[in-house]
């Protein structure tokens, strides 16, 4: 049984609702604050509407996209040449100095 066949009922016989377990329902109060959240229907319209001002219906034509080739080009370039590049090993710098392993021993003698 729901609140308005309980209040109906009680209407028609006379009577109270008596112990009945109304915590399940809203208090006025409750829903005056529920409906004062809502937002009053407007005819013709929906919720996904586009609303928008001249000024930025202009703007949004007017955009075009934006070109981004020549930066894919650069950063294709750039992993090409980060590719082509030695590893760094701990503890090596860089040097000139490429010596083969027979002139390192020959130094170390």
């Amino acid at each position: 049984m729901n609140l308005h066949d309980i209040l109906f009922a009680s209407k028609i016989s006379g009577k109270s609702a008596g112990n009945a377990d109304l915590s399940n329902y809203y208090t006025k109060s409750q829903t005056n604050s529920l409906i004062d959240g809502k937002v009053d229907k407007v005819a013709g319209k929906s919720l996904s509407t586009n609303d928008f001002t001249t000024t930025l219906k202009n703007k949004l034509d007017g955009l075009s996209n934006y070109d981004d080739t020549k930066i894919k080009a650069d950063i294709s370039a750039n992993a090409t040449a980060i590719g082509n590049k030695v590893d760094k090993v701990t503890g090596k710098g860089l040097s000139t100095n490429d010596f083969t392993t027979t002139l390192k021993n020959k130094l170390n003698e």
